[in-house]
């Protein structure tokens, strides 16, 4: 990855069991919109979704059904 280059590839394994997923909402609101909740219900119990600016205190974590969870980070 070049130097101020916000974009990059990783490659993961194909996982048939998902526990959940992680989303991005860069304009800033931290609650998942209908169509997130009807991808949670199918892909696992826990969701986190993160947004702008990126930092630890912008990511909450949801239940398949939207209900927020609690957690820390490290």
């Amino acid at each position: 990855m070049k130097h101020g280059d916000s974009s990059f590839k990783i490659d993961l394994p194909f996982l048939t069991n998902s526990v959940g997923s992680v989303i991005s909402h860069p304009e800033g609101k931290i609650e998942p919109k209908k169509h997130e909740l009807e991808f949670f219900d199918r892909t696992g119990g826990v969701h986190f979704i993160i947004s702008s600016p990126y930092s630890s205190r912008d990511i909450k974590a949801f239940d398949r059904d939207g209900n927020k969870l609690g957690f820390f980070v490290r």
